[in-house]
């Protein structure tokens, strides 16, 4: 199943390893999102969610060195927020961190599941996330620094 993206700089959101400097969590290819300044990215497709696995999963990392309170990223569950990330120095790692969202609320509906990012003027901030699925447990597994990770969050990647 394909992502459908938008950047409202033009750039593609869905890059391979040699594209940018951030090695996905797994395979050759994640999202990057925001990554300049003023920009709105984002990537979405609809999925149905079956009972057997109503939590989506997903592995991020922030890359920023802006103050909190001015980037964001959010999921959208249709027009619905279900969970936000604020994109700052602070909350930034340099290695891939898994997040759960309960979808149970959704089972056997067809809905638009959406990740975006939006920055401001100043300070660019990054959101990157790949290995999203539906899976059937709410645990976290894995939150400990991966090693397939590059640069400081001090210094964040700019397109």
């Amino acid at each position: 199943i394909y992502w459908a993206s938008y950047s409202s700089n033009g750039f593609a959101n869905i890059l391979n390893t040699s594209e940018m400097s951030v090695t996905p969590h797994s395979g050759s290819w994640a999202a990057w999102l925001g990554g300049a300044n003023s920009e709105t990215g984002a990537i979405w497709q609809s999925v149905t969610v079956p009972a057997s696995t109503p939590y989506l999963s997903f592995w991020y990392q922030i890359r920023s060195s802006d103050a909190c309170g001015y980037d964001w990223a959010t999921i959208w569950a249709n027009s619905t927020a279900i969970g936000s990330f604020d994109l700052c120095a602070s909350t930034a790692r340099t290695y891939w961190q898994q997040w759960k969202i309960n979808l149970t609320s959704y089972v056997g509906q067809t809905i638009a599941v959406q990740f975006q990012a939006n920055t401001d003027s100043s300070y660019v901030s990054s959101f990157y996330v790949d290995d999203v699925s539906l899976t059937s447990a709410a645990l976290v597994v894995d939150t400990e620094p991966d090693t397939n990770t590059a640069g400081p969050p001090e210094n964040p990647q700019t397109r």
